[in-house]
């Protein structure tokens, strides 16, 4: 009844908002209910909401994270979504320490139930980033991070019914083989070309960036993404966080400092930086080289991810505006958002998203900060693709 209602309550309100209709709704909470929440392991106890494992999909340890993708145009409504980590009874152990089995066991059970999900991709870099957890060395020594978490599914519900399937990984087999997790990632990009007719001229680009901006940006591994579809559909993501946070730093970042035409155009890079400024309530008048005030947090700096499709010889950037860190407030943040999208004639389904916000963040929501996790802006086109993330918490049992 707990991750009923922690979970089930806010992607209702979503879908609805969405514009779903009936059916789809119906099939997605089914889904939901039947498929995710027996996985959320045992409820939080206590005032203080003691978790037994400590999820790395948000920052207060919440296993999942809601976002909502944009239209577009005016006609297309919003897509819901959410990333979650699926907890495995023996979560933390000496069986489990990285909690990679339950999430491993739930893409098997849904890929028997849905025709278009394939793990083709998923088993291989499961296996070459994560790897078999024992032997794996203490969870608290990490190389680029003090998470234990080890994968995520992330799920887009359909319109038309049905869900597309993607994974997250972590790759902490670095730390048993005493590599760094780019070293990792880029040995299972090299194995599956030496398998498969697979090639990946977009990350050979991207990691010549890397090889000489890497250590002087500051720039570390997150996670790898896989699309659990047939690999000639599938595609890669790799996801980066640069400590620097100045914007011109980002708008090196997204154009892997002029390798990609990503900001070329004088109205992409003016709506980013106006879209930055009106979340993070930084003046337009701050020049582009100063940094954001600094956070020591485990996620502060910026986050980015790239997406490598096989044959393609260019990446695509994309930029996760880092809202939990450095927004004055979460309705702030929103307030900006929402003149943002109004100034774009993009506001079609922005007074359904408020009582989304109201939903998931409760009384007071306004005045905290940390709901609002991202806004994801994608640079295919001249015009912004959007997404919103969202992080519930745990409420209070006072």
């Amino acid at each position: 009844m707990f991750w009923q209602q922690a979970t089930g309550l806010p992607l209702a309100t979503m879908l609805q908002e969405a514009n779903y209709s009936f059916e789809s709704q119906q099939s997605t909470l089914q889904f939901h209910s039947s498929q995710i929440i027996p996985r959320l392991g045992p409820q939080p106890v206590g005032k203080e909401n003691s978790v037994k494992w400590k999820s790395f999909v948000t920052d207060g340890f919440f296993p999942l994270e809601y976002s909502w993708s944009w239209n577009k145009g005016s006609s297309d409504p919003p897509k819901v979504r959410y990333t979650v980590e699926l907890i495995g009874s023996d979560a933390g152990s000496t069986i489990d320490p990285y909690n990679q089995f339950s999430g491993l066991d739930a893409a098997r059970e849904i890929a028997s139930r849905n025709s278009n999900v394939d793990l083709t991709w998923l088993s291989h870099f499961s296996n070459a980033v994560i790897g078999n957890s024992s032997g794996l060395a203490s969870a608290t020594s990490t190389c680029d991070g003090a998470s234990q978490s080890s994968i995520f599914l992330a799920f887009d519900f359909h319109h038309a019914g049905g869900l597309s399937m993607k994974a997250y990984l972590i790759p902490v087999k670095a730390e048993k083989i005493g590599l760094s997790r780019l070293e990792v990632v880029s040995q299972a990009i090299y194995n599956l070309q030496q398998q498969s007719m697979a090639r990946f001229p977009a990350y050979d680009l991207l990691m010549k960036y890397l090889s000489t901006h890497s250590s002087s940006h500051s720039i570390s591994v997150v996670g790898l993404g896989v699309d659990c579809v047939r690999p000639e559909k599938a595609r890669l993501r790799l996801y980066l966080r640069g400590s620097q946070t100045s914007f011109d730093s980002v708008s090196e970042m997204l154009s892997l400092n002029g390798r990609l035409p990503t900001m070329e155009s004088e109205r992409t890079v003016s709506n980013v930086r106006k879209l930055w400024d009106l979340l993070l309530s930084t003046s337009p008048e701050l020049p582009s080289n100063v940094n954001l005030p600094e956070s020591n947090h485990e996620t502060g700096g910026v986050l980015y991810s790239f997406d490598i499709k096989p044959a393609n010889q260019l990446p695509e950037a994309k930029l996760y505006i880092p809202v939990k860190h450095y927004a004055q407030k979460d309705g702030t943040a929103a307030e900006g958002f929402d003149t943002f999208m109004r100034e774009q004639g993009r506001h079609q389904w922005v007074e359904g998203f408020g009582k989304v916000l109201e939903q998931i963040g409760g009384e007071g929501w306004r005045e905290r900060r940390g709901m609002l996790t991202y806004v994801g802006v994608g640079l295919e086109r001249e015009e912004l693709s959007l997404t919103s993330y969202l992080a519930p918490r745990f409420q209070s049992s006072n």
